[in-house]
């Protein structure tokens, strides 16, 4: 049986990563705003980087912004990736300051 990373198949988020190793190097250091986060396209979007951060040392911080939490079965655990920063947010309310540093939305 194939071993899961954050709630996806391992070898999707490896072929994700040799598909696009070369993009998200252009993205190391940077702060990343993902919105709609907890939504099935968020999701993977939030997935396929912190994969991406931990195979490739990218030092990302990662804002998620989302109306709801996420839910328990999200596949990552908040507490053990500080590089990500949670903003309980509908989309029509964000302001300068929560886009505040961020380097790709």
């Amino acid at each position: 049986m194939e071993s899961l990373k954050y709630g996806l198949l391992e070898s999707d988020l490896q072929q994700i990563l040799i598909d696009h190793e070369r993009d998200f190097k252009e993205f190391s250091n940077f702060e990343v705003l993902i919105i709609g986060g907890t939504g099935f396209l968020g999701s993977w979007l939030l997935k396929s980087f912190l994969y991406a951060d931990h195979e490739l040392n990218l030092n990302l911080k990662i804002k998620l912004v989302s109306r709801r939490p996420p839910a328990r079965n999200f596949g990552v655990n908040f507490e053990k990736e500080p590089c990500i920063s949670y903003i309980a947010k509908d989309l029509r309310y964000l302001n300068e300051e929560d886009v505040k540093n961020s380097d790709l939305i």
